[in-house]
């Protein structure tokens, strides 16, 4: 997660200072860092310290996702 948030917020800042010169297909969720949150979430409970910790990178990643999704619909409006 230390390298995918600020190549995440890189490719946004980019696509919203100028959406044609970005990829696009580069600013997506990760299924990697998706499973071992999940794993971690569910492997350990709300009252453990790695429980807390997983549930805090769980809501963190939550936000970069909506972030992506929000950035992905604003270069499909710009397409429209």
């Amino acid at each position: 997660m230390i390298q995918y948030e600020p190549e995440i917020g890189l490719g946004v800042k980019g696509m919203l200072e100028d959406p044609k010169s970005v990829d696009a297909s580069g600013i997506r969720e990760d299924e990697e860092i998706q499973r071992e949150v999940d794993r971690l979430v569910y492997t350990y409970p709300a009252e453990d310290e790695i429980g807390r910790i997983a549930r805090n990178y769980a809501d963190y990643y939550d936000t970069i996702k909506k972030l992506i999704h929000a950035a992905r619909s604003y270069l499909e409006s710009l397409n429209r």
